[in-house]
């Protein structure tokens, strides 16, 4: 075995590539192998679940596209989520978020030198998740001053072995009083067939949630949970979806004048809100990550 000594200066989440030559008399080979040194995501999987999440608010996996690193969500043996990020803002132009974009890519308005971390068991749950980021990746025009803690917990009893909560703790770290502010959370599930995905929603529950229809349909029901009442929902179909800020803010802000689509290749958000945060001040919001075996009813029970 070798003992590899990871400098500090080494970045985060910095690939490292290893070279392992080996002789025999004239024989002379060698082998590359390679891992991700200082990781800024981790991966719950103390109960039914296993979602990453990450440092900089995304959910499911650190590298989009690729989504080589993270394992999204998996249930029942099988991963159902192909992007989630957390969306914050006040107006079409004060918005930060780090979900997929007009041109292509994604934004990646938070940063942080923290990691996410996992501890098994937790204070709180089975398993308990930590880190904290700013929106201080955002430019000036964007950006509203603040900062998050996020706390995550997954609970192994059977009753409770089907969610995974998302706590965030927002600061307002501005001069000013932020107004009008919504949290959301943007998910694209890919359930089996994604083309014959269907989103909707529960009132009743402040549920979001997704399905696969068609003769071969996989019988899971996933979704989000507002805990902390939900503001707006939208369901958001592939072709359409409108990815600019000013696109975003309406996803966050402009109520349930489309909670339902499909089937076709489906996103869906759900935010809280408006709160308004006075310098230095905190406000908590929640939501939970939901899984269900085989129908609405059960999504909703664990919901």
């Amino acid at each position: 075995s070798f003992r590899i000594v990871i400098h500090a200066d080494v970045p985060q989440s910095f690939p490292v590539v290893f070279q392992l030559t080996f002789t025999d008399g004239s024989f002379t080979d060698s082998q590359r192998f390679s891992f991700l040194v200082n990781p800024t995501f981790a991966t719950h999987n103390i109960n039914a679940l296993q979602v990453s999440l990450t440092n900089n608010g995304r959910i499911g996996f650190f590298d989009f596209p690729l989504n080589e690193l993270g394992v999204g969500f998996v249930f029942n043996g099988v991963n159902h989520l192909f992007e989630g990020g957390l969306l914050i803002g006040t107006s079409a132009t004060k918005l930060v978020d780090v979900v997929r974009n007009e041109g292509s890519g994604q934004n990646a308005d938070f940063s942080s030198s923290d990691y996410f971390t996992l501890k098994t068991p937790g204070v709180i749950s089975g398993q308990d998740g930590h880190t904290s980021f700013s929106d201080g990746g955002a430019s000036p025009t964007n950006k509203l001053g603040f900062n998050v803690n996020l706390n995550s917990y997954a609970f192994s009893d059977p009753e409770d072995d089907k969610y995974v909560i998302l706590s965030y703790e927002l600061k307002n770290a501005s001069p000013d009083t932020i107004k009008n502010m919504y949290m959301g959370i943007f998910l694209d599930w890919d359930i089996g067939d994604f083309e014959s995905n269907v989103s909707s929603y529960d009132a009743s529950k402040n549920l979001g949630y997704a399905y696969e229809i068609g003769p071969a349909a996989r019988k899971e029901y996933l979704g989000i949970r507002a805990l902390d009442g939900a503001a707006s929902y939208r369901s958001l179909d592939r072709d359409s979806a409108n990815l600019t800020r000013a696109g975003k803010w309406d996803w966050i802000s402009g109520g349930f004048s489309a909670t339902s689509i499909g089937p076709t290749d489906i996103h869906h958000v759900i935010s809280s809100g408006p709160f308004q945060l006075t310098p230095g001040e905190k406000k908590t919001v929640g939501f939970a990550l939901v899984a269900g075996d085989s129908s609405l009813a059960n999504l909703e029970q664990n919901s």
